[in-house]
């Protein structure tokens, strides 16, 4: 059953992507699911063959392999439940994330986690919690303040996005399990990239 994804482009199907060549492409791992899913989530796992226009199309990384596409050349990715979409090509890989605008007049905002700087971000994701605890227990109730954090996060304390942020008011991290859940999925993602990377240079 194909699944629109806007723009012309389809999402083929929703199976699980079967053995290809000697690896698994198997369930997700070390990322703590949304609490407040009342299931596991579908974790989407696609290969993007060409740009996303009105002739682009999904597949599973088993059906761009059966159908004799140039997976090297192309990117994979892969939806992760502690937020973003791991992206992996031959020679670098991301973890890329994009926040809507506030309405329709204002174009969103994309954010990305370059593979090779993961570890400098949960290094700076400690320690800008460590400073919003600080904050959040130093400053006066009823106001408003910010500060940038390491790696360009923010830090912000009042009612408006309180926590760590990512970048300026995005994603903001205000408990310590929403720390846990981004920490563990950027090191599922550390050592999922070097797995789907191997598979390339193997086609």
């Amino acid at each position: 059953m194909a699944e629109d994804v806007g723009g012309g482009g389809v999402r083929k199907g929703r199976k699980q992507p079967a053995l290809l060549g000697p690896v698994l492409v198997h369930a997700l791992a070390g990322c703590i699911p949304d609490q407040r899913a009342e299931r596991p989530l579908l974790h989407s796992r696609h290969w993007r063959t060409k740009p996303r226009d009105s002739n682009s199309r999904w597949m599973t990384v088993s059906e761009a392999g059966q159908a004799g596409e140039d997976m090297s050349a192309g990117t994979y990715e892969e939806s992760l439940p502690c937020g973003g979409t791991l992206k992996v090509r031959s020679t670098e890989w991301e973890i890329l994330y994009y926040f809507p605008g506030p309405d329709l007049r204002h174009n969103g905002t994309f954010v990305s986690v370059p593979g090779g700087s993961i570890d400098k971000y949960i290094l700076a994701f400690n320690e800008n919690w460590s400073e919003y605890e600080k904050l959040k227990s130093s400053m006066p109730s009823g106001g408003e303040f910010s500060k940038t954090g390491k790696m360009g996060m923010t830090i912000r304390i009042g009612r408006f996005a309180q926590g760590v942020c990512i970048q300026s008011y995005h994603m903001p991290i205000s408990s310590k399990q929403q720390l846990d859940t981004i920490i563990s999925g950027y090191r599922y993602a550390s050592q999922r990239a070097p797995e789907i990377q191997k598979l390339l240079a193997s086609l």
